[in-house]
This record gives structure tokens, C-alpha cells and sequence, in this order.
């Protein structure tokens, strides 16, 4: 989505175990295109961990992404995540 791109996220909550969506806003689409981001290096059902800032408002589950990490081949953007 024009300016900015977006990663939705079903995370398991861990008081209940229930699955909460996030929606985690990363950089602008030409922006990540320079860095060598592309649609591909992403897929649905892709496992990762992510280090983010919260949004402002909690219950609207959004933050900004700071770094991201697929743990099964370890493809990595941004600040390490571990």
C-alpha cells in the first residue's frame, strides 16, 4: 500500500493462546525496492520473528518494523533480531 508497506502478522497471544493480528508498517515500496526487498523474499505462512515499535494506541495492534528474521534459511532485514 502506497507510501508505506505493511506485514500482517497473526501472533499467538500468551495469556490465552488465541491468534491476534498485527498489521507492522515497514518502508516505502521504493524505498525497499534499493534495498533489495522484493515481494518474493516474503511469503503467506512465513515464520518469523520481528523486533518493532509499538504503535501508540495498544489496541489497534500496529507498530513499526525495525527488523525482521526468518528463522528457517535466516534471510534478515533491518536491526538484528534474535
Amino acid at each position: 500500500r502506497s507510501p508505506h508497506s505493511f506485514i500482517q502478522l497473526d501472533v499467538p497471544d500468551p495469556m490465552n493462546g488465541t491468534s491476534v493480528s498485527w498489521s507492522v508498517e515497514w518502508g516505502s515500496g521504493e524505498g525497499l525496492k534499493r534495498q533489495g526487498i522484493e515481494r518474493s523474499n516474503l511469503s503467506a505462512g512465513d515464520r518469523v520473528v520481528i523486533l518493532a515499535q509499538p504503535g501508540r494506541d495498544p489496541p489497534e495492534n500496529r507498530a513499526h518494523l525495525m527488523g525482521i528474521l526468518r528463522p528457517s534459511d535466516g534471510w534478515s532485514w533491518g536491526r538484528p533480531v534474535k
